[in-house]
């Protein structure tokens, strides 16, 4: 009889207050929105204070403020993702913590197709190695048809080049050639910013780094 009291008295606690239509939450973001609201729904499945809600990346916003509810009450916990900073897929979670009761995680799985790619993102000359040219291969994803339209370095020494790429797949690739100085004698640090055309705006520039050691 104690075991099966012991037993009823932990499913009682494992059982979650709030009861989430989906405690975990996939999207598939557009590039060019620089935020979205996620909404959480439940129902409480008892008498519940929510005291705290943390979160671990400022790119997420709580929108619901903590508070108290009866048991059977229908809601929505509500967040603001920052999506300018995001790249391929990622993951957000939040612990909720309530007065007397277990915490709960709610998790947004949050990705983001991809638009362009740089390779390499950085080119480092050694000490001691030829100052030949070197350079990065930018590619325009398929679906996506803007130009890449200035390139300018932070030092004028380093020489640059654009040549476009054959296209394949309905991608469009550029190769940027870049050449120190030849006569460089001692550390140089080379930021590369390149402008583009794009409507999207955490696409309009982009940069890149080269440094002469």
């Amino acid at each position: 009889m104690k075991t099966l009291f012991t037993l009823f008295l932990s499913l009682c606690y494992a059982q979650a207050q709030l009861v989430f239509e989906q405690a975990e939450q996939s999207l598939e973001l557009d590039p060019s929105v620089p935020s979205v609201e996620v909404s959480f729904p439940f129902t409480a499945s008892s008498d519940t204070e929510l005291i705290k809600q943390d979160i671990f990346c400022g790119c997420l916003t709580a929108d619901t403020a903590n508070a108290q509810w009866k048991s059977e009450t229908k809601g929505a916990l509500k967040f603001t993702l920052d999506t300018t900073n995001i790249k391929g897929t990622t993951r957000k979670d939040v612990t909720l913590k309530f007065k007397n009761q277990p915490e709960q995680t709610l998790s947004i799985l949050a990705s983001i197709p991809q638009v362009l790619t740089l390779e390499p993102k950085s080119h480092i000359w050694k000490k001691g190695e030829a100052l030949a040219s070197k350079s990065f291969i930018i590619t325009v994803h398929s679906g996506y048809t803007f130009n890449l339209t200035q390139a300018s370095a932070s030092h004028d020494d380093f020489s640059m080049e654009f040549s476009p790429l054959a296209e394949e797949n309905g991608q469009r690739q550029f190769r940027l050639t870049v050449t120190p100085p030849v006569n460089a004698d001692k550390k140089l640090i080379n930021v590369i910013t390149i402008s583009t055309d794009s409507t999207i705006p955490r696409y309009q520039s982009f940069r890149l780094l080269t440094i002469v050691n």
